[in-house]
């Protein structure tokens, strides 16, 4: 009894990773785009600035 209950918690754990994993896969690929879409407009600010000053 004790082999497979140490057995099932493993694998609960195992499997609650592999959940976390997804999830952190999601927001990092949501956070990227987002990134990717913020950046032209902060360098083309940065680029004015930049103009500006000379």
């Amino acid at each position: 009894m004790r082999a497979e209950t140490k057995n099932e918690s493993k694998k609960e754990k195992e499997r609650e990773e592999e959940e976390e994993r997804k999830g952190k896969k999601e927001w990092n690929e949501f956070a990227i785009e987002d990134i990717l879409k913020r950046c032209p407009s902060k360098r083309g600010r940065k680029e004015k600035r930049r103009k500006k000053n000379w």
